[in-house]
């Protein structure tokens, strides 16, 4: 008599248990992700590529995207073309083609990071990194006037821009920075801006001291002048 109530719950918790199992397989059977696509693996390039293509593309059919980039250690400059071909269901293809450059610290704009021949142009490509373009662009990144990127852009310099100081021999300078500079003697040299204030210091002083040493140049030729006077006189006599 006991037993006979106990059975019975048994019996209505497993109706329950079964009704929700049933619910929810239907509801996996019906869900959205048991509906979508399976799951194709695709490498990382070609996924990355999908992922930059317009969300209006479903009759895409096929895309390829070709880039020869080169980047600069240290900074977020690259250089280098990038192609991408894309052709849809309906057979229609498109070609889309970048070249990025970025206009130097020396005032050039390069598209490559080594020098280049294009149809007899040789066109330039990036140099090096000059210290006062580097300085310069420090000072502007710290205001907040540009970006970290374009700091970086100033900092460099064209290979037609290289410039080498005849004072201290430096090389991390552009033509900008390393300007001629005409000493006492009239000679000219090509000279950083640290060379060239030490350089003006020192011509300042031989102009100074030629000036101080004027009078005694001076009477010292009129000296000799009537010593020849004289001697031409005694002579005559």
């Amino acid at each position: 008599m006991l037993g006979h109530p106990f059975s019975a719950q048994m019996g209505i918790l497993k109706m329950a248990m079964k009704k929700l199992s049933d619910f929810l397989k239907d509801f996996m059977n019906h869900s959205p992700l048991n509906a979508s696509k399976p799951h194709i693996p695709q490498p990382p390039e070609q996924k990355q590529q999908n992922e930059q293509l317009p969300a209006n593309n479903a009759e895409l059919f096929y895309s390829e995207e070709n880039r020869d980039i080169e980047t600069i250690e240290g900074t977020n400059l690259s250089f280098g073309p990038t192609e991408q071909i894309v052709v849809k269901q309906n057979t229609s293809s498109s070609r889309s083609s970048k070249k990025p450059g970025h206009l130097l610290g020396s005032g050039r704009l390069v598209t490559s990071l080594n020098p280049i021949n294009e149809n007899g142009i040789e066109k330039p490509g990036v140099g090096g990194m000059c210290f006062k373009c580097s300085e310069e662009g420090f000072v502007l990144y710290q205001a907040g006037l540009i970006s970290s990127e374009e700091a970086q852009r100033r900092s460099l310099f064209d290979t037609s821009s290289a410039a080498e100081c005849q004072g201290c021999g430096r090389k991390d300078i552009c033509i900008k920075h390393c300007r001629p500079f005409e000493d006492s003697s009239g000679n000219t040299v090509a000279l950083c801006p640290e060379c060239t204030k030490e350089a003006q210091h020192q011509k300042f002083f031989e102009k100074a001291f030629k000036y101080l040493l004027m009078p005694f140049t001076n009477q010292s030729g009129t000296s000799s002048a009537n010593y020849k006077g004289e001697k031409h006189y005694e002579d005559a006599e």
